[in-house]
């Protein structure tokens, strides 16, 4: 990617959690379609980072 930090919270619910509130922002930013595939490596402290994108499923390699 470019750099961009996008800050995005994570909401649980039960036993899931989820990023919420600035996700939205973040897609909308990245210009990125419906359907994409994203992958995040957890960093720390509820750190991720944005390490794989693919617009097209069946581009994505199969064990994902």
């Amino acid at each position: 990617m470019d750099g961009r930090i996008f800050t995005v919270k994570i909401r649980k619910v039960g036993s899931s959690y989820f990023f919420h509130d600035g996700w939205s922002n973040m897609i909308q930013s990245l210009i990125l379609p419906k359907n994409s595939l994203l992958l995040f490596q957890y960093e720390s402290s509820l750190t991720f980072r944005f390490i794989y994108f693919y617009q097209d499923l069946a581009l994505a390699q199969a064990d994902f």
